[in-house]
């Protein structure tokens, strides 16, 4: 039985990685293109399907179409219940647990941050895990062809926007860090 996931991300380069790490996993991908209806896009997904996908839905897509969180949760509980639920803030670079009980609380399985290609080991790996588990699947990440498909994203999309720039900023403020003299031992008197 295929797994699959249809990913509605507004961000072209975080949907690029998204779309490589899940298929180096042997998930199947659909996206819904910014210009399409969002509820038809999601019914059609389920249509004919033995299983239903996971959708994984990015902030940034319901704020274009000025559609609350809770009334698009709505929407899917009432149309297309069986269809599990993914909330992704590609802005975001990591998710507080106040942030998940939120997420849950208007029927989504979690809420994910956004992944780096760079950083692929520390953002994207653990997304997709979580991902992975939404689905259901339980192997072992084979983190060699997720290094593979990440790296092979197009360079303009790989590491753009806010992500990039919060991963630019922490890689910064680790270098300095790990510039800094070592604290001397405390003597004894």
């Amino acid at each position: 039985m295929s797994k699959r996931a249809l990913l509605a991300i507004a961000s072209q380069g975080q949907e690029a990685l998204l779309r490589a790490a899940l298929e180096s996993q042997g998930v199947s991908i659909a996206t819904v293109p910014l210009a399409a209806h969002l509820e038809t896009e999601v019914m059609q997904a389920m249509h004919g399907a033995a299983e239903p996908p996971l959708v994984v839905l990015d902030l940034a897509v319901l704020a274009q179409l000025a559609t609350p969180v809770s009334a698009f949760c709505a929407w899917k509980n009432a149309h297309c219940a069986p269809a599990r639920l993914i909330l992704y803030c590609s802005d975001l670079l990591s998710v507080r647990a106040a942030e998940q009980a939120w997420a849950r609380r208007h029927g989504a399985l979690g809420l994910l941050c956004g992944c780096s290609g760079q950083h692929w080991r520390e953002s994207a790996a653990p997304l997709l895990r979580a991902l992975l588990e939404a689905l259901g699947i339980i192997a072992e990440l084979d983190e060699a062809r997720l290094k593979q498909a990440v790296q092979s994203v197009p360079k303009p999309y790989r590491e753009g926007g806010a992500i990039a720039q919060a991963w630019a900023r922490l890689t910064a403020l680790q270098r300095k860090l790990e510039a800094l003299p070592a604290p001397r031992p405390a003597g004894r008197s």
